[in-house]
């Protein structure tokens, strides 16, 4: 993910990405949540592999969207304290 100074962006701006990651997050949870029973599955029927970890893998990306969002709501909830 790219580095964004949500400081700079509008209001509009930020609450237009707002809309975007809460989505993508949904989705994404949505995935990752299929990729951990999937690979369960595979596990308990073929042993371990290499697909085991993969929902593992992509953990940390979650985090990331979770923290970007909420440094969005932050911003965004200054921005209407100080009107």
């Amino acid at each position: 993910m790219e580095q964004n100074d949500f400081k700079e962006l509008p209001l509009t701006e930020l609450l237009n990405k707002r809309k975007t990651f809460k989505t993508s997050l949904a989705f994404f949870c949505g995935i990752l949540i299929v990729m951990f029973i999937v690979c369960f599955l595979f596990t308990l029927s073929k042993g371990f592999s290499a697909f085991t970890l993969l929902p593992f893998v992509f953990f940390p990306m979650l985090i990331g969207f979770i923290n970007n969002l909420q440094k969005i709501k932050k911003e965004i909830q200054i921005r209407n304290s100080s009107m």
